[in-house]
Order: structure tokens, then C-alpha cells, then sequence
């Protein structure tokens, strides 16, 4: 059996999700979720329907590979760029900066997971924010262990501030439509979250 010859086509195999993966999110940002039809991607890709369907069987599971993607993305980003850096806060801080930064230029698809996650009642379906959930608590465990975060409050309590400052953000965006202040104002929401409001006694350093 010739290896080169599977290696070649697995590699196209990749080329062509990563395509539709690309123009999808494109299209879904351009237009919306409920304006770009299948046929609107597999035109634009320039592949036919029965081959979106040896990826993806329907807009939905294209819409949770583009999530499951876009959370390789992240880790790569963790695990690739911000390795060297010591601080665990600072870590926390650039992830959550690189998440809004996504979040805010895909907005219509950001949307669309968050309602079809609210409203979804399987535990075990594949959700992005399980995903933040896990890497946020090992960045406050590490930022813990460091001292450069108390470790009186439980990491459950910091994780869930952290996430409802990131959703606090995300709200808006959806109800304004104004996303030019977000990285920013999210980015002061932490470092409120961090030093305390209420002096010396609640500072979390």
C-alpha cells in the first residue's frame, strides 16, 4: 500500500474541512447563521453537497466543528505563544483577550452557540464554554499556587467571576451591537475582579 499516496489525500481531506470551516465562519459573520444556506458554502468552496456531508451531516454539526476548531485554536494559542510566560494572571488575562477578540468578530455565531447551549439539555453535547470553564480553572489553580491570587476563596468562586465577567461583556455586545470597547472593558473587569473593590481587606494579591 503506497503511504504517500494516504498521507496526500488525508491531507486534502484536512484542506477541504479547513475550507468550509473557513468560509462558513466568513459567510456566517458577513450575512448570518440563517441567511448562508449550505448551498451558499459548498458554491463559495466550490465542492459539491455530497461532499459538505462527508464532513459535516447539517448546518448545526458544521456550526459545532467551527466551535471544536475555533477551541484547538485556543490551545495551540496556550500552549504555543503563551508559554514562557510565568505570571498565571497575565496568562488568564491575554487568554480572555483572545477569546473576546474571537467572539467579537464571529458575534452572530458567538450568539447562536450561546442560545442553542442555554437551551440544550444534554450534559455530555460538546460546549465551548465547558471548554473556558477548564482552562480558566487551571490558570486560577496555577495563578493560586504561584501566590499571586488568594487562596482563601475556592477556584470554583474566581472561575465562575471570571466567566461572568466574559458573558457580562458578551451581553452587551449582543444588545448594543457595539463591540469597539469590549477587549478593553473586559480586560479592566478583571483587573477589578483582581485587585478588589472595597480595599486592602478584599485584595486578591
Amino acid at each position: 500500500m503506497d503511504t504517500q499516496n494516504i498521507s496526500r489525500r488525508e491531507r486534502k481531506k484536512q484542506e477541504t474541512k479547513s475550507n468550509i470551516l473557513r468560509t462558513a465562519r466568513h459567510l456566517f459573520r458577513d450575512n448570518g447563521i440563517d441567511n448562508t444556506s449550505i448551498e451558499d458554502i459548498t458554491e463559495k468552496v466550490d465542492i459539491s453537497r455530497g461532499t459538505f456531508f462527508n464532513y459535516f451531516s447539517n448546518k448545526d454539526g458544521l456550526i459545532i466543528g467551527i466551535v471544536e476548531d475555533e477551541v484547538d485554536e485556543l490551545i495551540d494559542y496556550l500552549e504555543d505563544e503563551l508559554m514562557g510566560i510565568a505570571s498565571a494572571v497575565t496568562k488568564l488575562k491575554l487568554f480572555y483577550k483572545k477569546i473576546i477578540e474571537d467572539a467579537i468578530q464571529y458575534l452572530h455565531i458567538t450568539e447562536h452557540v450561546i442560545i442553542s447551549t442555554i437551551l440544550k439539555s444534554d450534559e455530555n453535547s460538546f460546549c465551548i464554554f465547558k471548554e473556558y470553564y477548564a482552562i480558566t480553572e487551571k490558570l486560577v489553580i496555577e495563578a493560586q499556587k504561584n501566590k499571586e491570587i488568594t487562596d482563601k476563596v475556592a477556584v470554583d468562586q474566581i472561575v465562575s467571576l471570571i466567566l461572568g465577567c466574559y458573558y457580562s461583556v458578551l451581553h452587551e455586545c449582543f444588545y448594543t451591537k457595539e463591540v469597539s470597547n469590549a477587549v478593553m472593558k473586559l480586560d479592566n473587569m478583571i483587573d477589578l475582579l483582581f485587585n478588589g473593590i472595597e480595599g486592602e481587606k478584599y485584595i486578591m494579591a
